[in-house]
């Protein structure tokens, strides 16, 4: 008998464990930090100086936004990014003029 109590435990600790915890906003902060380092590892953007993207993002599949890079002489160039999954992955497009 013991073992089928033990079973049923288990069961329902299992059945009660909380959900993980989802994000509906992310830090624009994070996202300037891995956009800073896939300029200069993907697209070759030597030392960029400054990166820009809004406080909160939602972290909503599909929402699409525009950060922005610029260099110590001042080119400023847009990134496009893209949230991949409900976690908050996201995808780093090309640096574009303007």
């Amino acid at each position: 008998m013991p073992v089928v109590l033990l079973a049923v435990v288990i069961t329902v600790a299992v059945a009660l464990k909380p959900p993980p915890e989802v994000r509906t906003v992310m830090a624009g902060s994070g996202v300037e930090q891995g956009i800073r380092e896939v300029a200069v590892r993907e697209y070759g953007i030597p030392d960029p100086e400054k990166v820009s993207c809004p406080r909160q993002i939602p972290v909503q599949v599909g929402h699409q936004l525009f950060c922005t890079i610029s260099n110590k002489l001042g080119l400023e160039r847009k990134v496009p990014v893209v949230v991949q999954t409900d976690r908050g992955d996201y995808m780093v497009g090309k640096p574009i003029a303007g």
